[in-house]
């Protein structure tokens, strides 16, 4: 390995332990009933597990960005994204990274960074909760 290659390595590594620190959403885990108010420094996204989706996970989308509107709603996939050290992490969404969306139409958009999250839906034993994160 490289010098380079071990810097590179060791702040990956660090970036992840970071994120674990801060908390995350590991949104390949959420139920069907979640719904995600995730804030960036331009917009708020409505994001919601598809309860019809049962093979993959798929998400509902609903933001005022003109871009995301003329790319639909159906989202097959959200990862956490650093700009930084591009760097992404598949089905997460963690404080400053920003959002890849992954479109049905297999388009893509990133997002501004992660400011804050709510997360709002039921338990499997049918309580209700809310988490806020990181504002």
């Amino acid at each position: 390995m490289t010098k380079t290659s071990e810097m590179i390595e060791s702040e990956l590594k660090g970036f992840i332990r970071l994120q674990e620190k801060l908390g995350g959403i590991k949104i390949d885990k959420l139920g069907h009933d979640a719904t995600m108010l995730v804030e960036t420094g331009t917009y708020i996204y409505q994001i919601m597990v598809d309860k019809y989706s049962f093979k993959e996970p798929r998400y509902i989308v609903d933001v005022s960005s003109p871009v995301c509107r003329a790319m639909g709603t159906i989202l097959t996939g959200i990862d956490a994204y650093s700009t930084k050290l591009k760097f992404t992490m598949k089905n997460w969404i963690g404080k400053g990274m920003s959002l890849v969306l992954n479109f049905q139409n297999e388009k893509s958009i990133i997002t501004g960074p992660v400011k804050g999250v709510t997360l709002t839906g039921k338990s499997k034993l049918g309580v209700e909760f809310r988490y806020e994160f990181w504002d």
